[in-house]
């Protein structure tokens, strides 16, 4: 099961103030802080900026102020302890203190009792602006397409674009970003909202650097306050071609009539319904998605006005309360006839969540849910409760990828394994097929590991990765982030047991941070570990320092 990382909010330093505590400013608490808010590029002071102080505590607390018309801020009656600071304002990016660099962590602000801190001052940098024209092959403006820009990373192990942005062309074709990071970019253009059915031909989407495979596309490197106009495009026309097909199997040859609703005492047999999406790299969720019936009488399909391309088509009948499926992926770079979809019966999944460990620990129940990265949409089926002996079932389960989530996993505990029959799927994708008939079965252990240390940083505050390595180095549960708090200390449990990596770092490097080519850029620099089950390791990593990433990334 290749999951989605979610990086700790103590490496962004972002304050999620709808999961903190309200700070509440008391007269008996002595601590006052005092600040200014102003424009990087001209020193001038920022009006209405927010300023978000967040008290780090369990839970953690926070306060909000609003500049005044000279960038002035202020809060009275603080308690005693390390706090992070952060400011932003619509049209600027968000300045954290203590971070003067991009990629560099908040410093903590430690106050005393009794203590005026009054020398805070924050600059916010102007955001970043994409903004161009995209053109047709004959000169004219494009206007409703979509434009989109992505990152790379590695949402499921694998070197995958991730979506930042969206923007639509108006009538003039132009379009803009206004709200973006610094980092490596790439620009996409040429989606439709949809097809133009009195035009034979449409304009092919491509990347900036008129490449139509992002892999071959160069990057547009953004840096802080860069304001990057002129990025146009130029697109090329091609043909739309169609593709037709027909859909077969057992339930068709019944012909189950259902009740048409339009006629009374009226009978039809039932459609199966298809859809069909771009399997290219980079297709966007949802762009390019098309639903059509086939329809009883022959079951056959047709689709015109596609872009060519690759496609994924996949097609569901119910009948008689069961759930019929079929998919196949094909590619159309001209018009394609004669493609036979057979329908199978959707298989059920049955298994069982059993738990090691704590026995007085233990739920009485688990819940269990399914999500599918391939079905657009409602892409999640509904959590089943285990019964009492751990067991559970999922009937009629569309074929294809589905990752698994189980809970309440303990504190300090972990998912121990995920076994569908003798596949290992909580390493690897698991992949539903009409044949699959073997359980699901589901470890937790209440014995994670544990890795903790101190680092002697001074006031700054360091980003640690806990990557690992060998033939599991590709598992995005396994990554694990934290930060140095007020004095230096870390530490990371509920860990997975194995070999790993750990990095600490004065600036974070850019992009995703599981990068593999990067990781192993980085290796002379890492810690190994080998962390055992309910072991509690002490690191002492080496502190990469700016230099030092830099000369890796270079």
């Amino acid at each position: 099961m290749l999951r989605t990382l979610v990086l700790a909010s103590a490496v962004t330093s972002v304050a999620l103030v709808n999961t903190c505590a309200l700070l509440a400013q008391t007269p008996g608490r002595t601590a006052m802080l005092r600040g200014v808010v102003v424009a990087q590029d001209s020193n001038q002071p920022v009006r209405k900026a927010g300023v978000f102080l967040t008290l780090n505590a369990n839970p953690p607390q926070y306060a909000v102020a609003i500049t005044d018309s000279s960038g002035q801020f202020r809060f009275d009656g603080l308690p005693s302890g390390a706090y992070e600071l952060r400011a932003s304002k619509e049209g600027y990016g968000s300045a954290q203190w203590g971070a003067e660099k991009p990629g560099e962590l908040a410093r903590l602000l430690v106050l005393k009792e009794g203590q005026v801190e009054s020398t805070i001052r924050m600059a916010l940098t102007r955001h970043i602006v994409v903004s161009g024209v995209v053109w047709d092959q004959d000169g004219d403006p494009v206007s409703n397409t979509f434009v989109s820009i992505f990152q790379e990373g590695y949402p499921r192990g694998t070197r995958d674009l991730v979506q930042r942005g969206m923007a639509q062309t108006d009538s003039l074709g132009r379009y803009r970003f206004a709200t973006l990071p610094p980092g490596k970019y790439y620009i996409s253009a040429g989606w439709e909202s949809q097809s133009d059915p009195e035009n034979a031909n449409y304009s092919q989407r491509q990347f900036y650097g008129a490449q139509t495979d992002w892999r071959k596309a160069p990057p547009v490197i953004l840096k802080l306050g860069d304001q990057l106009r002129d990025v146009d495009f130029h697109l090329v026309s091609l043909p739309y071609v169609s593709l037709q097909g027909r859909v077969q199997g057992p339930p068709l040859q019944a012909v189950i009539p259902v009740a048409n609703p339009g006629i009374p005492n009226s009978f039809r047999p039932p459609d199966v319904l298809l859809e069909i999406r771009s399997d290219d790299p980079g297709s966007l969720p949802g762009v390019g998605t098309t639903h059509i019936d086939a329809s009883p009488e022959h079951y056959e399909f047709r689709y015109d006005q596609l872009k060519q391309g690759t496609y994924k088509l996949t097609g569901t009948l119910t009948a008689d309360g069961r759930l019929w499926c079929t998919e196949a992926v094909i590619d159309v770079q001209r018009n394609v006839e004669g493609v036979v979809l057979t329908l199978a019966p959707a298989p059920s999944l049955k298994g069982t969540v059993r738990w090691e460990g704590d026995a007085t620990a233990r739920p009485a129940q688990f819940h269990v849910a399914l999500t599918s990265p391939a079905i657009r949409g409602n892409n999640s089926r509904t959590p089943v409760t285990t019964k009492v002996d751990g067991s559970f079932l999922f009937d009629q389960l569309r074929p294809g990828v589905w990752d698994i989530g189980v809970d309440p996993i303990p504190r300090g505990g972990y998912l121990k394994s995920m076994m569908l029959g003798t596949k290992d799927v909580l390493t690897e994708e698991m992949v539903i097929t009409p044949q699959t008939d073997a359980p699901l079965n589901i470890v937790i252990s209440t014995r994670g590991a544990v890795v903790e240390g101190k680092l002697e940083v001074g006031q700054k505050r360091l980003a640690l990765l806990l990557a690992p390595v060998g033939k599991f180095r590709h598992v995005v549960s396994f990554f694990a982030t934290t930060a140095t708090d007020a004095e230096g200390k870390f530490r990371l449990e509920g860990l997975t047991p194995g070999k790993y990596k750990m990095f600490a770092f004065e600036q974070l490097p850019p992009g995703d941070i599981r990068n593999p080519d990067l990781i192993g850029k980085l290796d002379s620099y890492g810690q190994t570990l080998d962390v055992a089950e309910g072991a509690i390791v002490t690191a002492n990593p080496h502190i990469i320092t700016p230099a030092e990433l830099n000369e890796v990334l270079r």
